[in-house]
C-alpha cells in the first residue's frame, strides 16, 4: 500500500530492544531506513531511560529519523512495582 500511494502513506518499523536483541535492532533500524525508505519506527516493552534503548536511539539521530515510543503499558508497571 505504502509503495502504491506513497503520497499518502508512510512506513515505520516496529523493533524490539531486549538484552538479546539490541543489535538486531539497531541493524533492523539502518535496514529499514537505509533499503526500505521507511521513515520512523517504533519501541516498546521497556521504559525509556532502559539502557538497551541508548544504540537504537543513537542510530535513530544518525539516520535523522523519528522514535515512537512506547516504553511499557500500565500493567507492566503494576506487575513489576517500579513506579520510578
Amino acid at each position: 500500500m505504502v509503495e502504491d500511494h506513497p503520497d499518502r502513506f508512510a512506513a515505520f518499523a516496529t523493533l524490539s530492544a531486549t538484552a538479546t536483541a539490541t543489535d538486531a535492532a539497531v541493524a533492523g533500524l539502518e535496514r529499514a531506513v537505509g533499503e526500505l525508505g521507511f521513515v520512523d519506527a517504533t519501541l516498546s516493552g521497556r521504559f525509556l531511560d532502559d539502557p538497551l534503548f541508548t544504540p537504537v536511539l543513537e542510530t535513530a539521530a544518525r539516520l535523522d529519523v523519528p522514535i515512537y515510543l512506547r516504553p511499557a503499558t500500565i500493567n507492566q508497571i503494576r506487575t513489576t512495582g517500579d513506579y520510578g
